[in-house]
């Protein structure tokens, strides 16, 4: 009786410290006064350098970004769009002089746009969920009511 308690009792506390240390933080959604849209014509477009190392998911990233003037008031803006393997499987091509619509958000001290949706040749392309996940990224799997659902 009394190993039984002790190896209950180990169980107990391997399973709480193996949750205590899965302390992830809860999401919260970009707030929507964040949110903006822009249309316009695509200026330019330009591959970033990745500036992580590659991970276990693969290589690093290399983001496509364009600058779209904004007709209504001339500024320009510079607008992170995906990574080029995203959009090449999408089957997306952006070209100068493309005419755009871009839904995104501007993180705090960011100079640049990080799209959530993008509208071009009449097809939209969701790229970042409410949370500012993009679509590219792995999807977390966790167990659920009805056994491992993909969030």
């Amino acid at each position: 009786m009394k190993k039984i308690i002790i190896l209950i009792s180990i169980a107990i506390i391997i399973t709480g410290g193996l949750l205590l240390s899965n302390d992830k933080r809860v999401p919260t959604p970009i707030p929507v006064s964040k949110i903006m849209e822009i249309s316009g014509k695509i200026q330019a477009v330009m591959t970033d350098i990745p500036v992580r190392q590659a991970t276990a998911d693969g290589p690093p990233k290399a983001f496509i970004k364009i600058k779209v003037k904004d007709p209504a008031t001339g500024q320009e803006h510079s607008i992170q769009i995906a990574p080029g393997h995203f959009l090449r499987l999408k089957g997306v091509i952006l070209r100068k002089d493309d005419q755009i619509r871009i839904k995104g958000f501007k993180p705090d001290n960011s100079l640049e746009i990080k799209s959530m949706e993008i509208e071009i040749k009449g097809k939209i392309l969701i790229l970042r969920d409410k949370f500012g996940k993009g679509a590219w990224e792995k999807p977390e799997i966790r167990p659920g009511r009805d056994g491992f659902k993909v969030r």
